[in-house]
């Protein structure tokens, strides 16, 4: 049976590449994401431990590409991670079967293929539009009384429409 070799079918990947985007279409640069994303791999352990390194390497890298702003640190990262056969060693290690290992390391290849070479359709963010809130009354809320319980002060507020 063919498993999924497919990079972007990784819970990993997914989650990466998601949050990336997410971030970018907010209107966030990628490297301030980039590194945002690197602290938290860090903090959690992905980074030292993870066994979908290789995976979280890969959303990077593939993110970074469509947004058209590859880092070398990145793509030497991958590239390093490719060539060294790391990934397909990982796989091997998981008793995965010879063709599952082939089609990975040609998916692999083909990837770091496509990553080497400048991306010519960058992807702009698509910020999110906001639906405009229907038009509401005013209203002030300002302290009436206010008495402390067990340290903490707490208000009674009225409410005036304006």
């Amino acid at each position: 049976m063919l498993i999924e070799t497919k990079l972007e079918k990784n819970q990993t990947f997914l989650s990466t590449y998601v949050e990336f985007m997410d971030d970018y279409n907010h209107g966030f640069s990628v490297d301030w994401i980039t590194g945002k994303i690197l602290q938290q791999a860090k903090f959690d352990g992905t980074i030292e431990e993870h066994k979908d390194i290789y995976s979280f390497y890969f959303a990077l890298a593939k993110a970074q590409w469509e947004c058209g702003e590859l880092q070398a640190e990145i793509l030497n990262k991958v590239t390093h991670i490719i060539n060294s056969g790391a990934d397909i060693e990982k796989w091997k290690s998981l008793n995965f079967s010879d063709k599952d290992l082939k089609t990975r390391e040609k998916l692999l290849k083909n990837f770091l293929n496509k990553i080497e070479t400048a991306n010519t359709t960058v992807k702009p963010p698509k910020l999110p539009r906001y639906a405009k809130a229907p038009p509401t009354e005013q209203v002030i809320a300002s302290p009436t009384k206010a008495k402390m319980v067990n340290g903490m002060a707490l208000f009674a507020f009225e409410q005036k429409q304006c």
